[in-house]
């Protein structure tokens, strides 16, 4: 049965004859990297399984956060702990000293009229131009070659043919991209990058779409018509250059160097009449005006001149590309996590300095409420002793003048004040995290990678729990005191006269002085008491069970946060000082391939996000082939770029990015000593090729990159 993991060219038969050695040196560098991968991510597993239980037995005091933190660190276990299956599972598919070809194209480009003249088929299969025709995977053979074609991409609806599509590309050595001469749709571009970035070279196939104009059977005049129509297309070389520009030009938008696409122009309807009966006489004519024998032959050279390295990089890439991928995840989420914990501090500082700040207020506010209490009513206690010395109802007289001055409702005033000062405390702190998490710093475009935190913005709120108002409350404290009145003095002055009037008036001030003292003593009593449990309920209700288990909880965060940010970066340096290793070997295969014979330690180590750029970190003073580059980018199908090495961090993440970023711009924070983030001025608004260049960077630097 034919095999349904790309066109395949048997070693020895047909277009190609290369040493089954490339097969086998890039099967067992993909076994044995995926086999140490399975050994590093195995450690890792082990690692967050430990930090999960850790957690789960430790004395958090958010189990909220804590269940967040083991959720996102059990999703990594789970993820990584599949990666080495997931990629033992596509290098087995490629087993075999095989070399495979697949064909790429929107539905409607004439995929199915290109396999019809690859098969000699009888045309059934080409589509009506509107069609989806190719639903599924088919194998073909031709001269020694079997292509696969794929089903379309770009269609209304096919969502489901686009993957099957990309995993069977996966697999190819090398990708058939076949679009028509109307201008290159940007879905069509946005496919070519994302074969790219599976590091597989590609030729394109413009397929030149001229029609025949014929009633019934094609005669001399149409067939000179159609030669004629045909022949003018490929006449207008500036017009061809067009197209291909066109699709060229895209490529910087994705971070891509497109112009080292090989390009062939072809008729694939003329090629297809050249094989049918009817046109016969016509045959010779036809398949010479469609050209397809050019690109026949551009397909030849260029599976006989690389094609042995394909094979190779095929083995090898199927296993880096998701490296690639994992690592930039693992540090754009470690970046991500640490970023937001330090967003937290800061939110936590601003909320500790405002709780300081209003403890401080609401003393001065208490305070300032009771000596107001206190200097009216003892203003109002040396009047109401004049009147009522002599009162036997003076306690209930004074009651009454404390009621009047309503200290109970403008006690609870001011607590109800507070309160709402603190609601709109924690309203405003939670509004600040929940908008600042959902558009925190972490904003760099790493291709697919979508960096999340443990920190919900959604669930912010559950932090700040909002003080019901009303719900403080103070108790009576000014209840009118046992008043001793000086009744007996009236019965004196009506028995004795103004013989003693001297002594009663001395008894009558005495009298009132003496209640004075009465009311001033409960009065100051009183205040002490209303101050106390004023100050005790802002102290317990309000900032202890309010304020400062907010500050608590985005402790708790923020420990959960950094902890989940060291285990990323911890795995991430581990797969990438694998990924370190494969690079050097694609790049050292190369050079070898190339026939380059580059001494020891001139090349220290490799950077390389495949089907973009590969960075050559060379030892300082170095001196390379000038043509080595030329070379390298052209089997690679990447740029080529080469750095210094530096012991400086700052100078080599400044290096590895390029001239787009100046170096004035990073900035690097250290951690215990340790280089650990570097922020970069403006990260947001820098261009792709510096979108590449931060990528190359992570790898260099193995920093957490942020603006």
């Amino acid at each position: 049965m034919p095999s349904e993991s790309g066109v395949r060219v048997r070693s020895g038969s047909g277009m190609l004859n290369y040493p089954d050695e490339f097969t086998e040196a890039g099967l067992n560098l993909a076994s044995s990297s995926v086999k140490l991968l399975d050994e590093t991510v195995g450690e890792a597993v082990a690692e967050l399984q430990s930090n999960i239980e850790q957690l789960q037995r430790g004395d958090y005091r958010d189990k909220d956060v804590t269940q967040s933190l083991a959720t996102q660190l059990d999703s990594i276990r789970i993820g990584y702990e599949l990666l080495p299956q997931r990629m033992e599972s596509e290098v087995n598919a490629l087993a075999g000293g095989t070399f495979a070809i697949t064909l790429f194209g929107r539905t409607t480009a004439g995929k199915s009229t290109l396999m019809t003249v690859l098969t000699h088929g009888d045309g059934s299969q080409i589509g009506n131009g509107s069609q989806r025709t190719t639903r599924d995977v088919r194998t073909y053979e031709y001269h020694g070659l079997e292509v696969t074609d794929v089903p379309g991409i770009a269609a209304f609806g096919g969502i489901e043919d686009e993957v099957l599509a990309f995993e069977t590309a996966k697999q190819g050595d090398l990708i058939l991209f076949l679009v028509t001469d109307d201008a290159p749709q940007r879905s069509e571009a946005e496919f070519l990058s994302r074969i790219k970035s599976l590091g597989k070279p590609i030729i394109c196939l413009v397929n030149v779409k001229v029609g025949v104009y014929a009633r019934g059977r094609l005669s001399e005049d149409d067939y000179m018509d159609l030669c004629d129509d045909v022949q003018d297309k490929f006449d207008d070389a500036e017009g061809l250059q067009a197209i291909r520009r066109s699709l060229i030009d895209y490529g910087p938008e994705y971070g891509q160097d497109w112009s080292h696409i090989p390009f062939a122009f072809v008729h694939l309807k003329s090629a297809h009449m050249a094989q049918q009966p009817e046109y016969a006489q016509w045959s010779d004519g036809l398949y010479k005006l469609s050209r397809f024998g050019d690109a026949i032959s551009l397909i030849e050279r260029e599976v006989q001149n690389k094609g042995g390295f394909y094979r190779f990089k095929t083995y090898t890439d199927v296993v880096s590309v998701p490296l690639v991928e994992a690592l930039e995840e693992l540090f754009a989420q470690s970046a991500e996590n640490s970023d937001q914990g330090r967003l937290l501090i800061q939110k936590k500082r601003k909320h500790d300095s405002w709780v300081e700040d209003f403890e401080k207020r609401a003393t001065t506010k208490i305070e300032t409420l009771l000596t107001g209490i206190a200097n009216d009513l003892k203003r109002e206690a040396s009047s109401f002793a004049e009147d009522n010395y002599d009162n036997k109802h003076a306690s209930s007289e004074w009651a009454k003048v404390v009621k009047r001055r309503d200290i109970q409702t403008r006690a609870n005033n001011l607590l109800i004040e507070l309160e709402h000062e603190c609601e709109d405390e924690l309203r405003d702190i939670g509004r600040e995290i929940e908008f600042d998490i959902r558009f925190s710093r972490y904003r760099l475009n790493l291709g697919n990678v979508k960096a999340r935190g443990v920190v919900d913005a959604k669930k912010v709120w559950n932090w700040t729990t909002v003080i019901v108002s009303g719900g403080l409350t103070i108790a009576g404290l000014f209840a009118a005191p046992q008043l001793v009145a000086g009744g007996v003095i009236a019965g004196v002055i009506g028995a004795v006269g103004s013989l003693f009037f001297d002594d009663f008036e001395e008894r009558k001030r005495r009298a009132r002085l003496d209640m004075q003292k009465q009311l001033n003593t409960g009065i100051d009593r009183s205040i002490s008491q209303l101050r106390k449990q004023l100050n005790g309920i802002v102290s317990d209700k309000i900032v202890e069970q309010q304020l400062r288990p907010t500050s608590r909880k985005i402790s708790d965060v923020v420990s959960s946060l950094f902890e989940l940010s060291a285990t990323q970066r911890r795995l991430a340096r581990r797969i990438n000082e694998q990924q370190g290793t494969l690079n050097s070997a694609v790049v050292n295969e190369a050079l070898a391939y190339l026939g380059y014979d580059i001494a020891d330690g001139c090349i220290m180590r490799v950077a390389r996000i495949p089907g973009e750029t590969a960075l050559l970190i060379l030892a300082d003073g170095t001196r390379l082939p000038y043509k080595l580059k030329r070379d390298l980018a052209g089997l690679l199908d990447e740029g080529v770029r080469y750095v210094f090495e530096c012991g400086d961090v700052r100078v080599m993440l400044s290096r590895t990015i390029g001239r787009t970023c100046d170096r004035r711009n990073i900035r690097i924070e250290e951690v215990k000593g340790e280089p650990l983030i570097a922020h970069i001025k403006a990260i947001d608004e820098l261009g792709n090729e510096t979108r590449t260049g931060i990528r190359l960077g992570i790898q260099v630097t193995e920093l957490l990159i942020t603006r």
